[in-house]
């Protein structure tokens, strides 16, 4: 078993095909594989944030089911979990983040906008979950 939170692309990736940096840490036989945010970033965080391009975001959405299909069809088993917080969660832990000295390096740029970027983010969160309900998507 391990976890995999991939940092933010490198250069080399970012010429690359996007789920390819993922594909280098899918399980092994016999492994389970946690990743701590998965490539759907790229339904919700990046858009958002500008971090891909539209054509990107579309493209995404057209291949991660034929990518997840592959996946399936090989044997991979995938279990998704999307946790949620509201939006005054969020704020809560931010800002016992911003005042405590042991939690503080944990509060990114990005999480400093994620308040006033929250319906952006909720929008694309419920487009990831509408355009996710394929006939496939309940079995691979």
């Amino acid at each position: 078993m391990r976890v995999v939170a991939l940092p933010k692309p490198t250069e080399e990736e970012r010429g690359q095909w996007y789920f390819q940096r993922y594909m280098r840490q899918l399980p092994n036989a016999g492994e389970i594989v946690f990743f701590d945010r998965s490539w759907y970033n790229r339904a919700v965080v990046e858009p958002v944030n500008g971090f891909c391009t539209p054509a990107e975001y579309e493209r995404f959405i057209q291949q991660v089911p034929e990518f997840e299909h592959m996946l399936y069809e090989d044997g991979v088993t995938i279990i998704k979990f999307w946790f949620s917080i509201s939006k005054e969660e969020q704020l809560r832990r931010f800002d016992s983040r911003r005042h405590n000295p042991l939690k503080h390096w944990k509060l990114s740029p990005i999480d400093e906008r994620a308040q006033e970027l929250w319906d952006q983010y909720s929008y694309y969160k419920e487009q990831m979950f509408q355009q996710r309900r394929t006939p496939r998507s309940a079995r691979g």
